[in-house]
């Protein structure tokens, strides 16, 4: 039981309600203040807002420092919206999942030998 409900926990904290789409890296389509999920070709992975864009860098703010990351650098860029049916689909599973957890330990609870 403890287990159940350190899973459905972790399953809360670490669930985004965020969707990524693949977008070209041209300067036109992005767009500063936005949330951007950048997959760099070293293999480091990370989701950022873009605070603005220079002719050949992307700045972002990691760490409470200004950074740099170079259009070179980055293989994969993906722009993140938010996502309404993800996010209501995922509370109604997490209540779906708490009611059948409830009546489970009612059931358990009332039964007797």
């Amino acid at each position: 039981m403890k287990s159940t409900v350190l899973l459905c926990s972790f399953c809360i904290l670490f669930t985004s309600c965020y969707s990524y789409r693949p977008i070209n890296q041209t300067y036109a389509t992005i767009l500063a203040g936005n949330k951007y999920h950048f997959d760099l070709k070293n293999g480091t992975e990370f989701n950022k807002k873009i605070d603005s864009v220079g002719k050949d860098v992307y700045y972002i703010t990691k760490g409470g420092k200004v950074r740099s990351i170079a259009f070179s650098d980055v293989s994969k860029l993906e722009e993140g919206s938010f996502s309404t049916g993800r996010t209501l689909g995922f509370s109604g599973l997490v209540t779906l999942g708490a009611a059948i957890i409830a009546g489970f330990i009612l059931f358990v609870s009332s039964y007797k030998h």
